[in-house]
This record gives C-alpha cells, sequence and structure tokens, in this order.
C-alpha cells in the first residue's frame, strides 16, 4: 500500500495541473484528468473541473445574450439613421427591405405598401425574380400575405413549397425554406408588409428583430407619405401664388391700358375741339368749301360716335372703380369710427387705472392696465395704418410740401429712437454729409413716417451691432436717407414680397417678431407720392440697408393726388357751329393756351 505521502503528492499535482489551466484562461478545458491518484481523490479532482466547465457555459450564455441585446439595438437604430430625411415612399421601401434583409442575412424579400383603396401593391423587392403569372397588386385577406395584412400578425411558414417564391443567382434558382411575413403598423394602422426569404428556419433572435424593426418600419414609410403629401400642398400652394401674381399682372396691365385710353381720348377730343374752330373760322369760304365741309362734318361724326361709345366704355368702368373706392372708403371711415370709439375709452381707462390716483390698485393691477393700454395702442397704430394703405391706394392722401431743415428731421429721429435703441443696447447714429444743403422740398410729416417705420424695423429685428441712418446727396437732384443695420437680414425670394400689403420675410404662424406687415407696403406708396423711389440691399444674417432717395426741390403738381375725375364733353356740331367743352382743368404748363371771347 502506498503511503500517505505520496497520495497527497500525487494530489498536489493534480491541482497545479488545474491551476495551470486556469491561468491560461482555457476555461473551457473538456480533458480528463489521469494523474495515477485513488478514486476518491480523482473524483474531487473532476468535480472541480467540472463545476468551472458549468460556470464556463453559463458565461458564454449571458455573453451570446448581451451579444443578441447589442445586436438587435444597433439594428434598429441603423434603420432609424438610415430613414431620417427620406421623402419618397419607395425609396423608404428600397432602404427598408434591404437593410433588414443583409443585417438578419436572408436571400430574398419584398415590400407591400398598403394603399389608400384598400389593397396591397409591391413597391420594393430585394433579390426578388418578378414571375410571369405573379401580380404585384393583392386585395387585402389574399393568400398568406394578404391574410398577415387583415389579421396584422405575423406569420412564420417553413418548409415553403417550391412554387411560391424563387431565390435566384447568376447559377441558378431555389425556393426557400423558410418564410416570414411581418406586417407594419402605425398606431394600429397598416402601413405594408414584409415578406422575407430564408434557405434557413429563422431563429428567435431574427424574429425578435423583425418584430422590433417592423415599428421603425411603418413609421418611415407614413413619414415619407406624409412628407410627400406636405411636398404636394407646398407646390400647390406655389402655382396658386404664382396664377395669383399673373392675375395682378394683368390687372394692373388693364388698369394701365385703361390709363392710355382715356390720354388718347382726351388728345381726341381736343382734336375735335380744334377741328370745330377752324370750321367756325372758316364760315366766310362757306360756299365755294361746301363739299369739303360736308365731308368733314360726316368724319367728325363718326368720329363722335366712336368716341362716345368708348366714353361709354369707360365711364362705366370709372363708375364701378369710383364706387368700389368710395365703398371701400366708407367702410374704413365707419371701422374706424366705431373701432376708434370703444378703444379710445379703453386707452383713456386703461391710463386712469395705471396711474392709480386712488392707490387702491396692487403693482399685478397697475402691470395688467399697462399691457391693456399697451395693447390698445398696438390694435390704434394697426388701424391707423390700414387707414393710411386705403388712402394711399384710392388716392386720397393729403401731403403738404414745404421748405425743411435736414436737422429737424434728424432732431426727430434722434429723439424717438435714441432711447429705444440704448435699451437694447445698440448704438444708433446720423451721420449726415458735409456737401447737403441745409433745407429740402418735401412733406415732413410723410417723410417722417416713412424714416420712422424703417428705423422701427431696423430697431426690431437687430439684437447685437448698431443702427446708422446716413444722409447723403445720391446726385445734384436727390438726397439719400440711409437706414443701415447690423440685424438678422432678409432672404432674396423675401426681398419684394415684403413691399406688399400684409406681407412679411417672417411669415409663420408662430413667427418671433410682431407686426401687421403694413409699414413697407405704406412707405412705398407714400414715396412714390413725394416724387422718390425706396430700394433695400439685404444679407440674411449681416443686416439690411434701406435707401429712401427724395428730390430736393419737389414737384408740387406731381404729388396733387387727389384723383381728377375725367370729363369728357362732345356735342355734334349743330348747322355751322360746334360746342366746345370746358377743358380749364386739363391745361399744364406746357400746354400753347388762347383766350376767345
Amino acid at each position: 500500500m502506498k503511503s500517505v505521502d505520496e497520495e497527497l503528492q500525487r494530489c498536489a499535482e493534480g491541482l497545479d495541473v488545474i491551476a495551470k489551466i486556469i491561468s491560461t484562461g482555457d476555461l473551457d478545458y473538456r480533458g480528463g484528468l489521469d494523474l495515477n491518484i485513488n478514486d476518491d481523490v480523482s473524483k474531487g479532482v473532476n468535480q472541480v473541473v467540472a463545476s468551472y466547465q458549468d460556470i464556463v457555459k453559463q458565461t458564454d450564455m449571458v455573453a451570446q445574450e448581451n451579444h443578441d441585446e447589442q445586436w438587435l439595438k444597433v439594428g434598429q437604430a441603423d434603420l432609424s439613421q438610415k430613414l431620417q430625411g427620406e421623402k419618397d415612399v419607395i425609396n423608404a421601401a428600397k432602404t427598408i427591405i434591404t437593410f433588414v434583409a443583409k443585417y438578419i442575412k436572408v436571400h430574398v424579400g419584398t415590400f407591400y405598401h398598403a394603399q389608400d383603396c384598400g389593397n396591397l401593391k409591391l413597391i420594393a423587392s430585394y433579390a426578388y425574380k418578378h414571375r410571369k403569372n405573379s401580380s404585384n397588386e393583392l386585395n387585402i385577406g389574399e393568400g398568406m400575405l394578404g391574410q398577415v395584412a387583415l389579421e396584422k400578425e405575423a406569420m412564420i411558414v417553413n418548409n415553403v413549397p417550391d412554387d411560391y417564391m424563387k431565390i435566384s443567382s447568376a447559377i441558378g434558382e431555389s425556393a426557400p425554406k423558410s418564410l416570414a411575413i411581418i406586417p407594419a403598423l402605425f398606431e394600429g394602422k397598416l402601413i405594408g408588409v414584409m415578406e422575407l426569404g430564408s434557405f434557413y428556419p429563422f431563429s428567435d433572435t431574427q424574429l425578435k428583430f423583425l418584430d422590433l424593426v417592423s415599428g421603425i418600419a411603418a413609421l418611415g414609410i407614413n413619414t415619407a407619405v406624409e412628407r410627400s403629401r406636405m411636398q404636394i400642398l407646398l407646390e400647390e400652394t406655389q402655382r396658386q401664388t404664382k396664377e395669383l401674381q399673373l392675375q395682378q399682372e394683368s390687372l394692373r396691365t388693364s388698369n394701365e391700358e385703361l390709363e392710355e385710353q382715356a390720354i388718347y381720348l382726351a388728345k381726341s377730343e381736343k382734336d375735335l375741339q380744334t377741328q370745330a374752330i377752324q370750321l367756325q373760322t372758316s364760315n366766310e369760304e362757306l360756299e365755294e368749301k361746301t363739299e369739303y365741309l360736308e365731308k368733314q362734318r360726316s368724319d367728325i361724326q363718326r368720329q363722335n360716335k366712336q368716341i362716345a361709345i368708348a366714353k361709354g366704355e369707360l365711364e362705366i368702368k370709372a363708375r364701378e372703380l369710383e364706387q368700389s373706392n368710395k365703398y371701400k372708403s366708407e367702410f374704413l371711415a365707419n371701422m374706424s369710427h366705431e373701432l376708434r370709439t370703444p378703444l379710445n375709452s379703453l386707452l383713456i381707462l386703461s391710463a386712469v387705472l395705471a396711474e392709480n390716483t386712488e392707490k387702491n390698485l396692487t403693482k399685478e393691477q397697475i402691470g395688467h392696465a399697462n399691457v391693456i393700454h399697451s395693447g390698445g395702442e398696438d390694435l390704434l397704430n394697426i388701424i391707423n395704418d390700414i387707414l393710411d394703405l386705403s388712402k394711399v391706394e384710392a388716392g386720397m392722401l393729403n401731403i403738404n410740401i414745404e421748405m425743411i431743415t435736414i436737422r429737424t428731421i434728424t432732431k426727430i429721429m434722434q429723439q424717438q429712437f435714441s432711447p429705444i435703441a440704448a435699451k437694447k443696447g445698440l448704438t444708433l447714429n446720423i451721420n449726415i454729409a458735409a456737401d447737403l444743403p441745409a433745407e429740402i422740398d418735401t412733406d415732413l410729416q410723410r417723410v417722417g413716417q416713412i424714416l420712422k417705420n424703417l428705423l422701427s424695423n431696423a430697431l426690431k429685428f437687430t439684437d447685437l451691432g448698431e443702427i446708422n441712418l446716413n444722409i447723403y446727396a445720391a446726385d445734384n437732384d436727390n438726397i439719400a436717407f440711409a437706414v443701415v443695420d447690423t440685424g438678422i437680414g432678409i432672404p432674396a425670394d423675401k426681398q419684394q414680397v415684403i413691399f406688399q400689403s400684409f406681407q412679411q420675410a417672417d411669415g409663420a404662424t408662430n413667427r418671433n417678431y410682431s407686426g401687421t406687415g403694413l409699414g413697407l407696403s405704406i412707405s412705398r406708396g407714400l414715396t412714390k407720392l413725394l416724387g422718390g423711389k425706396l430700394e433695400l440691399e439685404s444679407e440674411v444674417g449681416k443686416g439690411s440697408t434701406f435707401v429712401l432717395y427724395l428730390p430736393l426741390q419737389t414737384n408740387r403738381h406731381m404729388v396733387d393726388v387727389a384723383p381728377k375725375k375725367i370729363k369728357i364733353t362732345t356735342q355734334l356740331p349743330i348747322a355751322n357751329t360746334v360746342q366746345i367743352g370746358d377743358d380749364r382743368d386739363y391745361i399744364s404748363k406746357q400746354d400753347s393756351v388762347i383766350l376767345v371771347i
């Protein structure tokens, strides 16, 4: 019998072997141990090895579960990333079916989109070969795919029939052994159906991935559909806008033609009157020119008939336009009266409340009164803007031309806007060129109204930097007032739109800046009445420059904006005399004038 020392020595050697195996990291050791020790000691050693093997198996299982979980998450994230920003439904479907097929390593795939008419349409595929007798459209409930669409539940099919679907390559084709048909649902609504075929059965991890990405696929397709619809609506809106612009241009052209016709009629009437005078002076030669006069009179009668017809048409259009402007002016005047009466009471009462002479209001109540008063003033300004716009359009705005000093204008601007600029942390600079005359001939109120609007806009849209009002000579006859800011700027496609009524560069309902969009429209109308022009240069992010050009000497006849009704008086000759209409209202400085008594 071997000694106890020898047995202990062999056990120690066996434990050394196990320790070496563990130290090398080979925890998956599957071999037995032949340590030439007795059975009891050998069993103990083998039990230790078996315990380590169990630990290895459990570690492998945890590692595989972590790997599968990470694989699922990465796949979902990658598919979501690929679908971001996609606007085309077919491209989105191609992205989905290609990505899914490659990611889970299957061999063929199709994506059917649920149509509004209630059927399914094949819009994308992966490694799919279309067969002659197969249809690209299916009804809900038709076949396995249609049944999945009807029930909205996935279907896994093994042992797929050979004639159902083919997996093709350059060297041959074969039917898949397993088929997964997965519905893509968005908020319970069927968006489409994915069909995937493989030579091998689908694993639980693959099926779990398909279940997870079906929602992402539905969201991607639904988002692409909505974006496509929004694009169609946007294009339709743009088309309607262009049509409206064409209609406006056509109306403007018609108005210009009417004005040209009116000028032509006035000239024709003047020509007829001249001919009538010539007929009167030729009475002494009547006998020898009777035939000529008869022919002339016939021509005049024909022309009078033509003029009478044209005059009637023009008078009808003039009456319609006059009636429309009258209704518009009366409506605005009535609305102004109806709004101003309660609004003035609102302003007075809110101001009285804000003063708190009785000392019985809290700070919060005083603040509320100030808010009411401020809102009332804003509403009053809007009413005034609408009335000004109406007057400009109707030609009913009074212009008072007088000599005013440049310093008067700049003083008003400095007093009104320097505190506002300082409050916003901006600098307001007024720069006057040295070669300017001291005075200009214009309307102080209207020039001030234009500059106030430009400076108000500059302060509104500028948060950092400075505002400059530069006044200089544009040329020998014109002076320029340039308002330069370092604000947000205006996009090129908005630089003409902002001069239209009720239009702003930021036209969204949630825009960051308030206003009615009337200021620049009124300013351009006033500029035109003053014989000047208003121009804009701007770049987004760098600021804007509005330049008001005004004549140093305003033509007072040009700014007489009260529209004169065209008076056409045509008398048919009676016997040997012709009645001449009174044209004193139409005589200009350039006309030659004689007095006939």
